[in-house]
């Protein structure tokens, strides 16, 4: 928006320096100057990080993994994992890069599993592995509410919810790997 924002202004502008005359001569090209100077520094501080990939000082994976929690977790999922693989995403809905089969554990961004159904996590685990779930990713995010560092749970559920998930990490998964702060088990 911003630079055909510039280009229309900057055509206005030399219409009317071209139809008023000496007043105009002075303040338009010194208004499209600065219009320019402004655009141009707000172009490479909203993109200074994409700039790093561009001329080669970052990698692509580097820059994504900055912005992406997940990425390196999941990256390590796509390589190792076989393709009958599903993943139960229990607490992050960022899969943007995730090529294996996955189902997201967020109760408004799913429709595989009514959490008002399930009871216990014996229940929620014979209804992942009906949906043919093999693994579970956890992402324990940084939070500083309280003095604790790290939590997989930093946004308000309700607490049926949070003891749930939990009961079902420490009762039905067995640890497979951690990245960054993610981690990956095996639905047992």
């Amino acid at each position: 928006i911003f630079p055909a924002a510039t280009i229309l202004v900057g055509t206005t502008m030399l219409w009317l320096w071209k139809k008023q005359g000496n007043y105009y001569n002075i303040i338009v090209p010194a208004l499209l100057i600065f219009v320019l100077i402004t655009n141009l520094m707000m172009f490479g501080i909203m993109h200074r990080n994409t700039a790093q990939v561009l001329v080669g000082i970052q990698t692509k994976d580097e820059y994504i993994q900055s912005y992406l929690q997940n990425y390196e977790l999941v990256r390590w999922i796509n390589t190792n994992l076989d393709n009958n693989a599903v993943i139960f995403v229990l607490n992050d809905d960022r899969t943007y890069f995730l090529d294996k089969k996955y189902i997201g554990g967020y109760p408004i961004s799913q429709g595989s599993i009514d959490y008002t159904k399930i009871q216990s996590a014996e229940a929620l685990s014979e209804r992942l592995k009906k949906e043919g779930v093999t693994h579970i990713m956890v992402t324990y995010h940084e939070t500083k509410e309280a003095g604790i560092t790290l939590t997989p749970f930093p946004f308000k559920y309700n607490d049926k919810l949070i003891v749930l998930w939990t009961e079902l990490v420490e009762q039905h998964g067995e640890f497979v790997i951690e990245k960054n702060n993610v981690y990956l088990y095996r639905l047992t």
